[in-house]
């Protein structure tokens, strides 16, 4: 989605104004490439969100981009595409997957909309879902790479139940909602999902299946997350890291795990 010249600057009731002009605008599956198109004033709602702003006001990720970034399978592509329209009739619950405290609920009430056998209608309304989600990122500053490799996962699901009954088929709903409420994110070659742990803040250690589980790896991973948790969500900074059970903590600026 290119988003060249663009600005904007809420106002008291939350609507956007954009001073700039948008050179082209994708929505949905269509492309609009209006020579100039100029918008004063643009309002976050349910006729607009899918242009390409959040309900708080950042850019969201197109669709068909989303699934390039992330390497989706060319085959599912297509059948999230056609899934898109059903999908959309869901969005109020596709919100709610983007909240913890609903998300679970929300992922029930989707899987039961959909009967397709392969999981393209809930695979579809988790990817609006992290198109949506997109805009929370660029408002909070975290970099496109811990995005896009955070939404990987998607793919990486997709992969390891195609190896393991030799179909494309998207069963980690249950999971996935993580991922879209911004509790887990992949920083390297690991995952760090913030929980609670005895009440208090802590981080849960997650090794992907395609991590590469090397000491120098995991090590920058380990640092790159504790200076992350720091910089962008810091309520989760110097807190414990937990791995399988295990508790992590710091000596001289290493984390050990016993």
């Amino acid at each position: 989605m290119d988003r060249k010249g663009i600005y904007k600057e809420p106002d008291r009731q939350g609507k956007h104004r954009l001073l700039h002009k948008i050179c082209i605008i994708s929505i949905n599956e269509r492309i609009v490439e209006p020579e100039t198109l100029e918008i004063a004033l643009f309002c976050c709602d349910k006729n607009t969100s899918s242009m390409g702003l959040d309900e708080i006001g950042g850019w969201t990720m197109d669709i068909q981009s989303l699934c390039r970034e992330i390497g989706l399978p060319d085959k599912m592509q297509e059948r999230v595409m056609k899934c898109v329209p059903a999908a959309m009739d869901m969005e109020s619950e596709i919100i709610r997957l983007l909240d913890i405290a609903t998300a679970e609920d929300a992922y029930r009430k989707l899987s039961a909309s959909f009967s397709d056998e392969d999981g393209a209608g809930l695979l579809t309304c988790n990817l609006i879902g992290a198109c949506r989600i997109y805009g929370r990122y660029q408002k909070m500053g975290i970099p496109d790479t811990v995005f896009f490799n955070t939404m990987k996962c998607f793919t990486r699901f997709l992969e390891e139940t195609e190896k393991r009954t030799g179909k494309l088929v998207f069963d980690r709903g249950w999971w996935t909602y993580r991922q879209l409420s911004m509790q887990l994110f992949r920083i390297g070659e690991l995952e760090y999902e913030m929980v609670k742990h005895n009440e208090k803040p802590a981080i849960s250690i997650h090794i992907p299946s395609d991590a590469h589980f090397s000491r120098a790896l995991v090590g920058e991973s380990l640092y790159e997350a504790e200076a992350f948790f720091s910089r962008y969500l810091p309520a989760y900074a110097d807190c414990e890291y937990i791995l399988s059970g295990c508790l992590a903590y710091r000596l001289n600026g290493q984390i050990f795990l016993h």
